[in-house]
């Protein structure tokens, strides 16, 4: 069984690296700094934007945009999504 992890509010990786290791919940924005990383071994469900200058790797883990309205991605680096 899979372990799961609600974020309530917003997800910010302001330095380092974050290995997210199960399914997660995330009820606001995505914010990966420039000097920061997110590595997502496990399926995202996000609710609000995604802002990355950093570094994002999906290894595979499915990333799911499941907002009430519009969403936004923005990037100054490639971001690839499963």
């Amino acid at each position: 069984m899979t372990a799961t992890t609600l974020v309530s509010g917003n997800l910010s990786v302001v330095a380092g690296e974050l290995d997210n290791l199960s399914a997660t919940t995330i009820n606001g924005n995505v914010s990966i700094v420039s000097g920061a990383s997110l590595y997502d071994f496990q399926s995202m469900h996000l609710s609000g934007n995604w802002s990355n200058s950093g570094i994002y790797v999906a290894t595979g883990a499915n990333t799911y945009f499941e907002g009430t309205g519009a969403q936004t991605i923005s990037a100054s680096t490639l971001i690839i999504f499963y």
